[in-house]
């Protein structure tokens, strides 16, 4: 688990009224909390960009990500998350963001029973010469249900 996303889930975990000694045990165990309540991250890495794409379904359904690295360096960029449900895009949507390194906020949905929802990633970037956004790395979240 990177720093970022640790630090993020201790402090989710945290607001959520979780003990210290509650904490402790599922960092000493090694498992994301992520996993431990449905859904997770997975990390995908391509020219340089290293992007974590996460799902979660406490009490609703959340997604995020975490821009860890960028590839192309000095070239426009812009990147967007969203939530799909039962294999249907739904409404809930980061919007296009700038590439900024670091976690991007949470997107929220009400969660539906034996539903699976996941995230999705899309990052794009303006090439050399050209004029038109195109997509260096997508990916998915783990599967919540």
């Amino acid at each position: 688990m990177n720093s970022l996303r640790g630090r993020a889930v201790l402090l989710r975990a945290l607001a959520g009224g979780v003990t210290a000694a509650a904490i402790s045990a599922v960092l000493v165990a090694g498992a994301p909390a992520a996993t431990a309540a449905g859904g997770g991250c997975n990390d995908y890495i391509h020219s340089g960009w290293n992007v974590g794409v996460c799902s979660s379904d406490r009490v609703q359904v959340s997604g995020d990500i975490y821009l860890n690295s960028r590839g192309n360096p000095g070239r426009p960029c812009r990147v967007r998350y969203r939530m799909y449900e039962g294999g249907v895009v739904t409404t809930t949507s980061s919007g296009w963001r700038a590439c900024t390194l670091g976690h991007h906020p949470q997107i929220h949905r009400a969660k539906l029973p034996g539903v699976r929802y996941w995230t999705r990633v899309e990052v794009q970037v303006i090439h050399s010469g050209e004029s038109t956004y195109q997509t260096v790395l997508s990916g998915n979240s783990k599967v919540t249900t």
